[in-house]
């Protein structure tokens, strides 16, 4: 191997071995930061959202306890009066399609609005029954679609004394809230709200919500949230997410919040862009400043070993210049 050669890589590794190694730690700690910034911003649009569905549903919650109160009160809604209003203010509420009043033995004992076909029916086996009858002050019932409606819904129950209060709730207010959050986050952030087996009571696609299909990530999800994870990498139509869980209180249903991979890591992207750009360049500047230095090195021991080689033969005429390496 030449002189210059091994000068030359001998350099090259002491100066960039260095380099490289400062190089990949600074970008591991970006990445990091990185990393953790996306991870928590999830976390908080699923939380914010949590928030606001528990907020939401505080509203049918107390309407029911108003229509309990009114029932219990009056002994049942034998005033004419009385039932035609609780009548229109179901009717104008934006979360009930209907309320039921169960007597003791689970039949169906009066419907508000009136439809005198569900007088009778028999709810002694469905959970929010049973449910109540031991204890539940207030039950949420999994997502359904309404035979009514053909909307999702599901079903909140209370007792009435002996008897079972029971409202039929869609879910369309919960689908416009998800909706107004993913449309301020962009197309990169799929966002839905699932029930406590989840199955999605809201989703971009609504056709998925109208088969009542489970989110395809949502045992992995539910895994990782025992676990304390605060996200999770999943693949979902082929491209890769950062999901999100957050569990709506009272219901146990699930906020998952999926960010794009590419697009949640394109400012990574960027600055490994940028690492690598400066390491290429400053390789290229490096070597060049090495191989000046070394060629000047070189060329000088090269004189150096011809003086010497004069000296030997018996010539000592020749002068080196001064300042010349």
């Amino acid at each position: 191997m030449r002189l210059r050669t091994y000068l030359l890589r001998s350099q090259l590794v002491a100066v960039l071995v260095p380099l490289v190694f400062l190089g990949m730690v600074v970008f591991y700690f970006i990445s990091d930061i990185v990393r953790n910034e996306i991870n928590v911003r999830n976390a908080m649009v699923a939380r914010a959202i949590s928030q606001h569905i528990v907020k939401m549903l505080e509203e049918p919650v107390q309407r029911m306890q108003l229509i309990r109160e009114l029932y219990v009160e009056q002994r049942g809604f034998y005033d004419n009066k009385a039932e035609q209003r609780v009548s229109k203010v179901v009717e104008a509420d934006r979360f009930f399609e209907r309320v039921e009043v169960l007597e003791a033995d689970g039949i169906v004992a009066k419907v508000l609005p009136e439809e005198a076909g569900l007088i009778g029916i028999d709810h002694s086996n469905q959970p929010f029954f049973t449910a109540v009858k031991s204890g539940a002050p207030v039950y949420w019932s999994d997502s359904f679609i309404s035979l009514a409606t053909g909307r999702p819904t599901i079903i909140i129950a209370m007792p009435a004394e002996d008897k079972v209060l029971i409202g039929y709730l869609n879910l369309d207010e919960i689908n416009h809230l998800a909706k107004s959050f993913s449309d301020r986050h962009g197309d990169e952030v799929l966002i839905a709200v699932t029930d406590a087996k989840g199955v999605l009571l809201t989703h971009d696609e609504e056709e998925r919500v109208l088969q009542r299909q489970k989110s395809t990530i949502f045992s992995d999800l539910q895994a990782a949230d025992e676990q304390v994870k605060t996200s999770y990498s999943a693949m979902i139509s082929g491209r890769k997410y950062i999901a999100s869980l957050a569990r709506v209180e009272h219901t146990q249903w699930a906020v998952i919040v999926c960010q794009d991979y590419e697009a949640a890591f394109a400012v990574l992207n960027r600055i490994q862009f940028f690492f690598a750009l400066v390491a290429g360049l400053s390789f290229l500047g490096i070597y060049k400043y090495l191989r000046e230095k070394i060629d000047a090195l070189v060329a000088a021991l090269a004189t150096l070993n011809g003086r010497f080689a004069e000296i030997a033969t018996g010539s000592f005429q020749a002068k080196v210049e001064k300042n010349s390496y």
